[in-house]
């Protein structure tokens, strides 16, 4: 169930559909949505737990912005104007860190957060084809690819945030 984990980065309330974000400037990330999040994946693991949130630089510079950032102990670590790629903020036992992330739906922007060494597991295998030179030369080449994906192994400990 979609719901479940799955938030507005805005109100903190469950999403179910993408077009519930509408993308309009009132549904950017606050720290409201972030700690929904959060609380959904410390409800479902061990306690406080520690977390990392993948966002946009948009998005961590409206979080820093936001008048709850320093009630909730909210630091930012990064550029003095706006945030970019490799900025972070901390939160609580939150570290939001601005990366690029894959193409936003046209709704709205997405960030992720999860538990580190808990959610995700890479999956890594070597494949290496062997041909003959070309012209008959003797000998051979050998091509080489490394192949890594990840998968997710504990659903309850991520948690996806849609905002504008």
């Amino acid at each position: 169930d979609k719901r479940n984990f799955w938030i507005n980065g805005n109100t903190g309330t469950d999403v179910d559909d993408d077009s519930l974000i509408n993308g309009d400037s009132k549904d950017y990330l606050t720290c409201r949505g972030l700690l929904a999040a959060w609380n959904k994946i410390c409800d479902h693991c061990s306690g406080d737990a520690r977390t990392i949130c993948y966002t946009t630089a948009l998005a961590l510079t409206c979080l820093k912005n936001d008048p709850d950032f320093e009630r909730n102990g909210g630091s930012f670590l990064g550029g003095a104007a706006a945030a970019a790629a490799g900025d972070m903020a901390i939160i609580r036992n939150i570290h939001v860190v601005a990366a690029p992330l894959p193409a936003a739906p046209a709704c709205g922007a997405r960030s992720f957060m999860f538990v580190p060494n808990m959610s995700f597991e890479l999956i890594s295998g070597d494949r290496v084809a062997v041909t003959d030179t070309p012209y008959g030369e003797k000998g051979l080449r050998f091509m080489a690819s490394h192949i890594a994906g990840g998968v997710v192994i504990a659903e309850r400990s991520t948690c996806r945030i849609s905002h504008a």
